[in-house]
């Protein structure tokens, strides 16, 4: 029997649409990308992700102990790469000079590798020949002229270039302090190599071995004295000779004077 005000068969479904609650299962409408799992806003391509990429192959992936930084992480994280590069250019191309400036060091950095950049990319091994470039382009230009363009482009200025030569100056008198000149180190060698022939070798003993036979003898005769000592004489002979006051050259144990 029919229910009285409804038109053929009661279908309970025509309530409820496409968008009808569901006892089972969430709507279409919940169950895409802004579902119960947290949002896209939040989980997609602007999540930060430490390195990037996941292990699910997807590039977009967010990682399970992703954060973002503060910008004052950030900015302390990017300060100190490039302190470090800095440094780095320092000791390459400065020795370690502690007075080249920040902006000095940017520049030459830029400047080698813009000159690394062009090797790789527009110059090319010359075939037969070893260690030598040429342009991939038929006339194009050279290693030098890559060089001096970018060097006026990075290169130091006057400023910079006075410092090096104040720098240099500063080395060369430092060295000059610390070591004297050629010519001061040529008598030096001189002096020490007379010194040493007139100084008996006392070897590792404290005591004098030739203490005995010194006593007594004058400036002049211990001069006179180590001579002959230095020259392969005894002791006797060389106090002998040094009280005749004869600085000539004797041989051993007998007189051969060169009148």
């Amino acid at each position: 029997m029919a229910i009285p005000g409804n038109v053929g068969n009661y279908n309970p479904s025509a309530k409820r649409g496409a968008f009808a609650r569901s006892p089972v299962t969430p709507s279409s409408a919940k169950r895409g990308v802004f579902g119960a799992s947290p949002s896209a806003a939040k989980k997609g391509i602007f999540a930060f992700t430490p390195g990037g990429g996941s292990s699910s192959g997807s590039a977009f992936a967010p990682k399970k102990t992703s954060f973002a930084p503060s910008p004052r992480q950030a900015e302390d994280y990017s300060m100190n790469l490039l302190q470090k590069r800095r440094e780095q250019t320092r000791q390459d191309f400065f020795k370690g000079r502690e007075d080249i400036t920040p902006s000095r060091l940017d520049r030459r950095q830029i400047q080698a590798d813009l000159m690394n950049q062009f090797r790789q990319t527009q110059m090319k091994p010359v075939a037969g020949a070893t260690g030598l470039l040429q342009s991939v382009t038929p006339g194009g230009p050279t290693m030098a002229d890559r060089s001096m363009e970018l060097a006026r482009m990075y290169g130091p200025t006057l400023s910079e270039i006075g410092s090096d030569i104040r720098y240099g100056a500063g080395q060369f008198m430092q060295g000059l302090a610390e070591k004297g000149t050629p010519l001061m180190n040529l008598l030096k060698s001189i002096y020490g190599g007379v010194q040493s022939f007139f100084t008996p070798n006392q070897g590792s003993g404290t005591m004098d071995q030739f203490s005995q036979f010194k006593q007594g003898l004058t400036n002049p005769q211990l001069a006179i004295f180590n001579y002959h000592i230095n020259s392969g004489n005894s002791p006797d002979f060389a106090r002998q000779m040094a009280l005749m006051n004869k600085p000539l050259a004797y041989a051993n144990g007998g007189i051969a004077t060169l009148s």
